[in-house]
């Protein structure tokens, strides 16, 4: 962030992997607006995009022929959201043709090519799940995804505390969701931290008021 930003003003953000451009914070929020989405949803989907349009040049293609479903060419980019652009870049060199394939097989394409094109980032994840701590994301189903892992003690207390203070503030604001429900929310959330950011400070306003 320059030195000479003021407090407030917009700032550009990176929602993408590895390669991608940074957008307008405000640009997300104004699209959410008048989409009528939250800006998790809005953001989520603006990721998948920038991941498929700049780190694989051939299925971006493939959608745009009409040859690939959106939502298939997301579900592959997320198997290779670990590597960086050079790498996301072979794999899509050689994918080949996948429209006519089943997502199953195709994913164990992917799968394969990783292996084969960037075996340090396979290993990176066999270390990491040998060191016991981990985070992993299953694949989008009816607009949710499976997620579990393994992370250091303290992290994780602190993690607890602060997901149950975003459900408390949910709660305030008249969601009327369960607590499960409004925890899973402000996990999301803390994926862009400037939106939890926001979303604590403006709670926090009225009891500094008082």
């Amino acid at each position: 962030v320059p030195d000479n930003l003021m407090p407030g003003a917009e700032r550009l953000i990176e929602i993408g992997p590895d390669g991608c451009p940074p957008v307008a914070e405000f640009g997300l929020l104004e699209l959410a607006a008048r989409l009528g989405r939250t800006y998790e949803s809005v953001a989520m989907q603006a990721s998948q995009l920038l991941d498929l349009r700049y780190r694989f040049p051939k299925l971006f293609a493939a959608v745009l022929a009409g040859e690939l479903a959106p939502w298939q060419a997301a579900q592959l980019t997320a198997e290779c959201y670990p590597l960086c652009q050079e790498q996301a870049l072979r794999v899509d060199a050689e994918l080949g043709l996948i429209g006519f394939q089943s997502m199953a097989r195709a994913k164990r394409r992917v799968r394969g090519l990783i292996a084969k094109l960037c075996p340090e980032v396979v290993e990176e994840q066999a270390r990491d799940k040998r060191a016991g701590r981990f985070v992993a994301i299953g694949d989008s189903q009816a607009g949710s995804s499976d997620l579990f892992g393994r992370i250091n003690a303290a992290d994780g207390r602190f993690l607890n505390a602060t997901l149950n203070r975003l459900a408390e503030v949910f709660a305030a604001q008249g969601d009327q969701g369960s607590l499960q429900q409004r925890r899973a929310k402000a996990l999301g959330v803390l994926a862009v931290p400037a939106r939890a950011l926001q979303i604590l400070q403006q709670a926090v306003q009225p009891q500094l008021v008082e």
